[in-house]
């Protein structure tokens, strides 16, 4: 859908809404159900009528980028919101001022929390072939190499992630 047609639909859904579009920031409960439908409409257009809708800021991070169609019918406008995100593998995060921040779990750094090195031995496949693998799964900060005399996987990154490969490669 072309950035015309896609104002021009969420200004259609914000007339079916009507004056909750500008309502100032309530509760989900003081808002009437949000009936809306999105067809290949930008992830920061459908922020931006959330935001709207519901009074709220909402700010869009690193790597929130994407399209989204979606026909929500009858649902609090938190819970639409948060469908959408979880379809998405977006998160959403209120901060204490009431701010809603909008994040790829991918491009979230947590510069606090250590890495670690572990090695993993494969018994059955070689190594080469599961690099690939498990690069998928590893954060921003993650790194695999093969250690081929070992047919082995070395392993850098956040614990929980090194937690995450040792289940997918059943070496707990």
């Amino acid at each position: 859908m072309h950035m015309h047609h896609a104002r021009a639909r969420l200004a259609a859904v914000l007339l079916l809404v009507g004056s909750f579009a500008l309502a100032p920031r309530a509760l989900h409960a003081q808002l009437a159900p949000v009936s809306v439908s999105f067809e290949n409409t930008g992830i920061n257009e459908v922020l931006a009528f959330f935001a709207d809708y519901a009074g709220r800021s909402i700010v869009s991070g690193v790597g929130v980028e994407g399209i989204v169609t979606a026909k929500i019918e009858r649902q609090p406008w938190d819970v639409a919101l948060r469908s959408i995100l979880d379809a998405h593998g977006f998160i959403g995060r209120e901060t204490a001022s009431g701010i809603i921040v909008v994040e790829d779990p991918k491009s979230v750094v947590d510069a606090a929390v250590p890495l670690v090195t572990r090695v993993f031995r494969l018994n059955y496949s070689p190594a080469a072939e599961l690099q690939p693998v498990v690069a998928g799964v590893l954060s921003k900060r993650g790194s695999v190499s093969v250690l081929p005399s070992m047919n082995a996987l070395v392993v850098t990154d956040e614990p929980r992630v090194i937690e995450k490969v040792a289940r997918l490669l059943g070496n707990p």
